[in-house]
């Protein structure tokens, strides 16, 4: 599973970082997003955590990228998936990750998986043995990275509440050692076919496993 994972760069390296796809907008002005992204940081229920942070952990907040009426966006999402049928929140803290095995298949996964993908941008992640040791872990050698994600979007009379969860696999004999879990990595080259829903579940498990982990003890 991927329980805790790094984001130390600041909004504008966010933004910045996924602005190829960003600028395939026509109403795309980098300051006006920032402003946008700052200012909901400082209200509740965003501000409860910090950011950037070290340590994003389930219920935190976290500025993710996604598909919606055609635009891409980058906005603040819950870590804790939400499906949008069900009657609390109670679903979240069950839903940190999606098993890429049965993605089509689950109730709260397979219509997110058909038309709500989502990136989420990571520094490094944190895996514990079977001896509870801690390893860091990051992806391809690069100082960002984003997770294959779904997200929903959750109301309630006035609430509206967007949240995701992160994909993984079954681990590679490589990885194993640490985890029987991987997160699902995408390539930078792949960001848009994948919020597009253009990458079937056979072309994750054909291509996709492909990622060079490299982990610091």
């Amino acid at each position: 599973m991927c329980g805790q994972f790094a984001l130390y760069s600041d909004i504008r390296s966010i933004i910045k970082y996924y602005e190829f796809l960003l600028r395939l907008n026509s109403s795309y002005n980098e300051d006006y997003l920032w402003d946008n992204l700052m200012s909901k940081k400082q209200a509740p229920p965003f501000n409860k955590y910090n950011f950037p942070s070290e340590k994003i952990t389930p219920s935190m907040y976290v500025p993710s990228l996604f598909i919606d009426k055609g635009e891409y966006k980058l906005d603040w999402f819950r870590w804790g998936l939400v499906p949008s049928w069900s009657k609390d929140e109670s679903y979240a803290a069950r839903l940190i990750n999606a098993r890429l095995e049965t993605i089509e298949e689950k109730p709260s996964f397979k219509e997110a998986w058909k038309k709500r993908r989502c990136l989420i941008p990571c520094n490094h992640f944190y895996e514990w043995d079977n001896n509870k040791v801690k390893h860091e872990i990051k992806a391809n050698d690069e100082p960002v990275f984003s997770f294959g994600g779904l997200w929903e979007s959750w109301k309630k009379d006035d609430i509206v509440l967007n949240t995701f969860t992160i994909i993984t696999y079954e681990s590679s004999d490589d990885f194993k050692q640490i985890h029987e879990r991987s997160p699902l990595v995408i390539n930078k080259t792949d960001y848009l076919r994948w919020l597009n829903a253009d990458i079937s579940k056979k072309e994750v498990e054909d291509h996709f496993y492909d990622n060079t982990f490299i982990i610091k003890r």
